[in-house]
């Protein structure tokens, strides 16, 4: 019997050798599909659990048949080890207790006891990032093994009187404080339940090269145990595994010039490019307590298959690469003080995206342009003012869902901003002046199929356009455009939104392209997100009445009359104009300090 434990030993250990090349090797393999925030740490792990003897005196042929003996006694331990690849890790233990086993399986009618104490070097091979890749997972299966020292003092005796049981024939005798080498083969799962935290349940049998472990020298050359724990572990340290890719933003800092801050940022990607790859490379710069999204970059590994292929993609050979990521944002107050920051998403074979790591790559903003006090010459600025303007005033009209009719009594049409709108509308129209056009832009959400949401679109641009009639009596020229789904709206307010996971539904979406399966991802997710059923597709269903007046203007005359006699009736274009109909220079520094004071 325990010939066939040295065979399985040294099988695992020759399997472990042969293993840790290709661990290495997938190593570089997983990394490039791996997050950018994993770093080959350092980790202690306490456990505790129960041993079980398996040599000469032993109850039950394997190690789950004596689970509910007597046989079981409490052992612990510490565990100090380095993950230094996703697939590879080393570790030194130390694990103290006891140890015993009765008569069962054999005919010695004895039980033996032991107190023992056990130092091990020892590997683990993870089987699910081997096997399936490395990406963040809850539960990780992975097999472990090493070499060792053991040191014991059994004691035997008889079954039935509990007497110390006598040496015969040279098959028990005094064994203590004997030292003997150890190999522990065995398995087990880790439940990670955080970056920094993590149980796992193992179990292995630690093979002893000898025969006195359980106080027995007879038959085969070989005793054991089994050791079934549970532990609790703490990784630590940043650590130095795997090449991260190199961002940074040039200059180091992001400068104002003009209302505009320009964005570049350079990436170097180290050896080895999934090629399989695509990445989403969405910068975000945050001010405050807001976010702006720029635009976004993919890049793609070479043998990205053509359906998952991103319009205008950078391609990244195997071997690495470099990248220039350009944009301009313009300037809002309050982003003198920012952050730039991306959080690349990694999709491999179109299957979901997952992130690789937040990180900042700017802090802050230059202002020096918004400093200078330039007064070398003076400006003047240009009036603005155009006779017989076009001006336009727009209102919504929201619909249920599935519904063409207008009903002012639906919760969006009475919500206060809805309402001010069309009555600010009707404001508009009621002006009195000549009515140029009125166009109606009508839409559907984009969660139905495309064959109805198009004819839904149609008719309720023409239930708008009976809603606008039905408060104006002249004639007027309608411009009704049935948009069918809103796609783009979607998108926005998908972006905008508060879900956790706004970037994976926009990627999801954007990755398909058939349109049908397009609009049952979108009724798979108002599942899974109540907040796209109840706040993102309902705005959607709308339609938008915009009014195109002509406004009429004062005269030359009147607006130079005015200036001077009553200039708070004119506009600050009119102000303007005015400084114009006149070559006096004392008249039109009056006029432009007036237009200064009345609109400041």
């Amino acid at each position: 019997m325990k010939k066939n434990y040295q065979i399985v030993a040294k099988v695992f250990l020759i399997a472990l050798v042969f293993a840790i090349p290709s661990v290495l090797f997938s190593q570089n393999a997983n990394r490039a599909e791996g997050s950018d925030k994993l770093t080959y740490q350092w980790y202690v792990n306490g456990n505790l659990g129960i041993t079980q003897a398996y040599g000469d005196i032993q109850e039950g042929s394997w190690h789950g048949a004596m689970l509910g003996s007597d046989s079981r006694t409490l052992s612990g331990g510490l565990r100090l080890g380095k993950h230094v690849s996703p697939v590879f890790g080393i570790y030194g233990s130390f694990l103290a207790g006891n140890l015993k086993g009765t008569s069962g399986e054999d005919n010695k009618d004895v039980f033996f006891e032991t107190s023992l104490t056990e130092g091990i070097l020892g590997a683990t091979v993870s089987l699910s990032n081997l096997i399936g890749g490395y990406k963040p997972r809850l539960l990780n299966l992975y097999l472990t093994g090493g070499v060792g020292m053991i040191n014991f003092s059994p004691k035997v005796f008889d079954k039935t009187t509990g007497d110390p049981y006598p040496a015969i024939d040279g098959k028990t005798d005094d064994y203590a404080n004997t030292s003997e080498a150890l190999i522990p083969v065995g398995g087990g799962i880790d439940i990670r339940l955080n970056d920094r935290w993590d149980v796992n349940l193992e179990t292995t049998l630690r093979l002893v090269d000898g025969d006195k472990l359980d106080g027995w020298v007879g038959g085969e050359n070989t005793d054991g145990f089994f050791y079934t724990s549970v532990g609790l572990g703490y990784s630590f340290g940043k650590g130095g595994g795997g090449k991260k890719v190199k961002i940074e933003t040039e200059p180091d800092m992001l400068a104002l010039y003009g209302d505009s801050i320009p964005v570049q940022i350079k990436g170097t990607i180290p050896e080895p490019f999934n090629k399989d790859a695509v990445v989403d490379f969405s910068p975000v710069l945050k001010y405050g307590d807001k976010t702006k999204q720029l635009e976004t970059m993919y890049l793609q590994g070479e043998e990205v298959a053509a359906e998952y292929q991103k319009p205008g993609a950078l391609v990244i050979p195997a071997t690495g690469g470099t990248f220039t990521y350009k944009t301009y944002v313009k300037y809002e107050p309050g982003m003198d003080i920012c952050d730039l920051t991306v959080e690349p998403l990694v999709s491999v074979k179109g299957k979901s995206p997952y992130s690789v790591g937040d990180r900042k790559i700017a802090d802050g903003l230059i202002m020096t342009s918004k400093r200078l006090d330039n007064t070398e010459k003076v400006l003047l600025a240009q009036h603005g003012f155009v006779k017989n303007t076009t001006v336009s005033e727009s209102g919504s009209i929201y619909y249920v869902v599935n519904k063409d009719n207008v009903s002012l009594n639906f919760k969006l049409n009475k919500d206060e901003k809805a309402k001010e709108g069309l009555t600010n509308l009707q404001s508009f129209v009621d002006q009195g002046w000549e009515v140029k056009s009125v166009s109606v832009n009508a839409w559907a959400s984009p969660e139905g199929e495309e064959s109805l949401n198009q004819g839904l679109s149609q008719r309720r641009s023409e239930s708008a356009q009976k809603y606008f009639e039905k408060n104006y009596d002249g004639e007027v020229n309608f411009n009704l455009a049935a948009n069918g789904e809103d796609w783009d709206g979607f998108m926005k307010a998908v972006k905008a939104s508060d879900i956790e996971d706004k970037n994976i539904i926009a990627n999801v979406i954007n990755s398909q392209p058939d349109l049908a399966k397009r609009e049952q991802e979108i009724r798979n997710m108002t599942v899974i997100y109540k907040e796209i059923e109840d706040e993102i597709l309902p705005p959607l269903r709308r339609a938008i009445i915009k009014v195109t007046c002509v406004e009429p203007t004062l005269s030359d005359a009147d607006i130079a009359q005015f200036a001077t006699s009553s200039p708070d009736k004119l506009s600050v274009s009119e102000l303007l104009y005015a400084g114009t109909l006149t070559t006096d220079a004392n008249a039109q520094l009056s006029i432009y300090k007036t237009a200064i004071a009345n609109h400041p």
